[in-house]
């Protein structure tokens, strides 16, 4: 129906829509707060300013891990609880080594250091990480995520002793 219409106005209409569509846009950025919801990345970056060299980081789910060790300085010290050495595909089981994941009884028997737990309470929260009976809770601190669904980022630093 719109090819049939002449060019000029088939322009005009073109224009009037792209700039509906960036003032939406504009309204859009405007109210999100993007510089203020700082997610993964800026939990990342305060456990790196926290924490130090011997620091363990445990996330709690697949879809939170990979966001974490790309952001995590040193990559060795990020890993993926999960009960079993192999995930799902859809779980990011073609990608996770075996050396990414830490099991649920590997944390019985950590070496005292500091640990610190990402989990998230979003639309998509997967897992919790349930931490044993030598592990002190010292804080929690959360990073909200640019969309409400996706909840927050929650970073709880424990010390094993």
């Amino acid at each position: 129906a719109v090819g049939h219409l002449p060019g000029g106005i088939r322009a005009v209409g073109a224009t009037w829509l792209m700039c509906v569509m960036l003032f939406g846009y504009a309204g859009l950025v405007r109210t999100m707060h993007w510089d203020a919801k700082s997610g993964i990345a800026g939990a990342m970056e305060y456990i790196a300013q926290t924490g130090n060299e011997e620091s363990i980081i445990i996330v709690a789910s697949p879809l939170y891990y990979f966001p974490c060790s790309y952001h995590c300085d040193p990559p060795p010290n990020c890993f993926l609880l999960a009960d079993a050495p192999v995930l799902k595909h859809y779980l990011g089981g073609p990608i996770v080594r075996e050396s990414d994941i830490i099991t649920p009884a590997s944390l019985l028997v950590l070496a005292p250091r500091e640990v610190w737990t990402i989990k998230t309470g979003g639309y998509w929260a997967v897992g919790d990480i349930d931490a044993p009976g030598r592990w002190k809770w010292k804080e929690q601190r959360r990073f909200p995520e640019v969309f409400d669904w996706q909840g927050d980022v929650i970073v709880d630093r424990y010390v094993v002793e």
